[in-house]
């Protein structure tokens, strides 16, 4: 147990290592959730040991004030511990870029994959980012390999049964798992099903 948690220790602080090798400045998002928070947390400790030659690194957040899924106290927690700049949003600001920019993931998904704001698009076209690290899919390490992998090895009947039948898979990862598949190239049937 102890090479395991060693391993992954290495493999995890050279996976951020290497996404923070970039000429222009990178931002990497804060929502509170474990993914992003460890994300941060190791770019932090990787400034703060090895600061030579990194580009400026920005914590971005979305806040959603009086709302049950404002993670703010987790933010505040993460950021108190940090000692990179930061910046944040109002989650809760209406914007139309369903209409103006829509997804071509399907109609009505602009929003919905970018926690309902593009705060750190926004940030990033200012700032000159062209890298924003975040947490997206982490939820989809419980799954026995990766769901690109299983993909990859077109094992869908694995992949499907593991999503809907694994009591302890989320709905949020089932979701964001469905939308890795769909655009590997899945077969019509399962981008069909995905969509309805």
């Amino acid at each position: 147990p102890e090479e395991c948690r060693s391993e992954f220790r290495r493999i995890f602080f050279q996976s951020v290592r290497d996404r923070l090798d970039s000429r222009t400045p990178v931002l990497a998002h804060l929502s509170g959730g474990l993914d992003s928070s460890a994300i941060v947390c190791v770019a932090d400790r990787i400034y703060r040991e090895e600061p030579a030659g990194r580009p400026p690194l920005h914590v971005v957040s979305a806040r959603y004030p009086g709302l049950a899924c404002d993670e703010g106290r987790f933010i505040d927690a993460v950021v108190k511990a940090i000692a990179l700049p930061c910046e944040e949003w109002d989650g809760t600001r209406p914007h139309l870029l369903d209409f103006t920019a829509p997804s071509l993931a399907g109609p009505g998904m602009r929003s919905a994959t970018t926690g309902g704001t593009d705060g750190d698009r926004e940030i990033a076209r200012r700032l000159g980012a062209r890298v924003i690290l975040d947490g997206a899919g982490g939820e989809l390490g419980i799954f026995p390999g990766t769901v690109r992998d299983s993909v990859g090895r077109r094992e869908y009947g694995t992949l499907l049964r593991t999503l809907l039948l694994d009591p302890t898979v989320t709905w949020r990862a089932r979701r964001a798992a469905f939308r890795t598949v769909a655009a590997a190239g899945a077969p019509g049937w399962l981008r069909r099903l995905y969509h309805e």
